[in-house]
């Protein structure tokens, strides 16, 4: 499937305890997967345990594994590429090409915010990621690899953290009072169906909490249907002068 098809039509404002992980699947990367990336995401992180390395070996090129980078790139918390230059392989020399097309992928969905790419070696990268700063690590290393990569981890988990609180303070300068009320009436995240909204100001509400990302329509099948709030939408319900989490 095309890339802008499929965000544009499986695109859900709900993301995973996961962070994707775009990098060669080459032996001189096994030990910086293991030892480095892999503890990094699952274990040093706040609350270890939390969070899931997720990687897919795009070696093997079908409709499933195109389809499940595009879930990972959409719906992982954070996205972790190495973009390190090959020293074996059909790509000796140069910087693993399948990874490169999960970084211009991710780029061009997620946020900065969201994005960590790191490299170990001294050569330049290409003009369109010289805008994204970019980490050198020591491939000879891990365990100083390892604490880069959970410092680097960490701050971007704080931002983004940051950069959603401020939203949703933005956002609840958008909401009227029907919206509000709706909001703090149902602000125990359950999800809720047809039946909890019959009245007019109250299918509007919906609507408008739809447009926002607030909450997201689910089918269960036929004409049945329900609404879950969105990450996000979770975020907003808070109290706008605390931060979200």
């Amino acid at each position: 499937m095309y890339p802008r098809t499929w965000f544009d039509t499986y695109w859900r404002g709900t993301l995973k305890p996961e962070v994707f992980v775009a990098m060669s699947f080459a032996d001189e990367f096994k030990s910086v997967w293991e030892n480095a990336i892999k503890p990094a995401i699952e274990n040093d992180l706040e609350g270890g345990g939390k969070y899931k390395a997720h990687r897919v070996d795009v070696t093997t090129l079908s409709g499933s594994i195109v389809t499940e980078i595009f879930d990972g790139i959409a719906h992982a918390t954070l996205v972790f590429a190495d973009i390190s230059t090959m020293t074996t392989g059909d790509w000796k020399g140069q910087r693993n090409g399948n990874v490169m097309y999960e970084v211009g992928l991710a780029t061009a969905v997620r946020p900065e915010t969201d994005m960590i790419i790191v490299k170990s070696d001294d050569e330049e990268v290409s003009f369109d990621l010289l805008q994204i700063r970019i980490h050198k690590y020591p491939k000879d290393n891990t365990n100083e690899a390892r604490q880069l990569f959970g410092k680097l981890l960490t701050g971007a988990l704080t931002a983004r953290k940051n950069a959603k609180s401020m939203l949703a303070k933005h956002i609840w300068s958008l909401l009227d009072r029907d919206c509000l009320s709706f909001m703090l009436n149902k602000g125990d995240y359950k999800p809720f169906g047809q039946a909890d909204h019959v009245s007019i100001p109250e299918l509007l509400t919906v609507r408008r909490l739809l447009e926002l990302g607030i909450i997201q329509c689910e089918y269960t099948g036929g004409c049945s249907y329900h609404y879950v709030w969105t990450d996000f939408g979770k975020a907003v319900t808070q109290n706008p002068n605390s931060p979200a989490t």
